[in-house]
């Protein structure tokens, strides 16, 4: 759709469509047809068998009878858990620290786990058919087609198939003209502890981007402003990937933390963030490969030998930013998963402030002369304030882990007491 608006909005010679605004046009009517796929999925129920299958265990499953969803290998009493709003909560938490730690209780689970991710990878999900063969004694064409039949059955079975259970869960509970509706007064309650911290953290972020394309605009010359436009092209285009990790942190933690202190949730929430390092320090790693190519894809966005001059003046900065990326991703996602709200309101209040204040002595600089800034000096300065960003994050998660140790010694104390 973006493409789309573009191709029809730039070349426009209207002063309102074309150009810069025909781009911008371009960009609202992608984020609205966005919109409407997102909100067409949720609201669409699939029809399949496979669906009918899912309400027919709901059913049974209000009737009193129990689902167990390790027994079922479609995956029934998971989906149709999600996608019945009315139906009994699914408490995944133990199963995940089951994974995540070392417990005898856990031994029998992670070995399970592991054969299914290597017959996963292998592509085996049934028998060998010699083997059967040999089982059955028989190769005659009656028995072949009804080994080809159950084969079939066993792999679609414990193959993971069928729609996600996001879709369709606000079917018949959501209505278009509900996104122009006020909240009831009790469900905006419940959110009012969120909207300060989280307004806070949205607005701390988007400052600091603000400042470096005033700096840009208003002390740097014309072949900096466009090295600037080539440079955060490439950024927006990086910046989402490691987004992810904080999308899953914030996911996967919540489970883990909201159980009642003991040693295995310790446990399971160390060993979460050391994963989550690692695989973060992975996604910098991976980054700053991408950031290496700039300097040859950069002939793409400009012929001009100066702009590509200033565009490798910033990669050093911009290759720090993104090393310590994944960490910075992991950290936030971490502490939004453990609730820790206030905190990262306040951090980011005082990055509001704190970043502009440093890029603005650049352009005063600039300005009288003190100081050569280009566009090289303001990256190295934004990747200054994500190295203290991300070192403020992995203290932060030191010191709630070392609260949760406590925590578990105290309780022991006063056990044995």
């Amino acid at each position: 759709v973006n493409a789309l608006g573009d191709a029809m909005f730039v070349g426009s010679s209207h002063p309102w469509i074309g150009g810069c605004a025909g781009a911008a046009w371009a960009t609202v009517a992608s984020q609205y047809a966005a919109l409407g796929m997102f909100v067409a999925w949720l609201k669409s129920r699939p029809r399949s068998r496979r669906q009918q299958r899912r309400k027919g265990v709901v059913a049974n499953s209000e009737e009193g009878e129990d689902v167990d969803s390790s027994r079922d290998e479609d995956g029934v009493g998971l989906k149709s858990g999600v996608s019945n709003l009315n139906s009994q909560k699914l408490d995944i938490s133990s199963a995940i620290m089951e994974l995540t730690t070392k417990s005898e209780e856990g031994k029998t689970r992670r070995k399970r786990f592991k054969r299914t991710v290597k017959s996963v990878n292998r592509g085996r999900f049934s028998l060998s058919r010699n083997w059967t063969d040999r089982r059955m004694g028989n190769n005659s064409k009656r028995r072949r087609k009804e080994k080809k039949k159950n084969d079939t059955t066993t792999t679609s079975s414990s193959t993971p198939s069928g729609p996600p259970p996001s879709r369709g869960v606000l079917s018949n509970r959501f209505r278009t003209i509900d996104l122009f509706k006020l909240p009831p007064l009790a469900a905006a309650r419940e959110f009012w502890p969120f909207v300060i911290p989280v307004t806070t953290t949205a607005i701390g972020r988007i400052s600091g981007y603000i400042a470096m394309s005033h700096v840009a605009s208003s002390a740097l010359g014309t072949i900096d402003m466009a090295a600037q436009a080539v440079i955060f092209s490439f950024f927006c285009c990086l910046t989402p990937i490691c987004d992810s990790l904080n999308l899953t942190a914030q996911s996967f933690v919540p489970a883990i933390y909201e159980k009642k202190p003991s040693a295995a949730r310790a446990d399971a929430l160390r060993h979460t963030l050391r994963n989550f390092s690692k695989v973060g320090g992975i996604f910098g790693a991976a980054l700053v490969a991408m950031v290496a190519t700039i300097p040859v894809l950069s002939q793409f966005f400009t012929t001009d030998l100066a702009v590509r001059t200033s565009v490798n003046l910033a990669i050093p900065g911009l290759s720090l930013f993104f090393a310590l990326s994944g960490l910075v991703c992991v950290g936030e996602g971490i502490l939004l998963g453990q609730k820790d709200l206030k905190f990262l309101g306040n951090a980011y209040g005082a990055y509001f402030f704190a970043v502009p204040y440093f890029l603005l002595r650049l352009k005063k600089r600039a300005i009288m002369g003190l100081q050569d800034v280009g566009v090289g000096t303001m990256w190295r300065t934004f990747s200054i304030y994500q190295a203290i960003r991300c070192c403020i994050w992995l203290a932060r998660m030191k010191q709630l882990q070392g609260r949760t140790d406590r925590q578990v010694e105290e309780q022991v104390v006063s056990q044995v007491a």
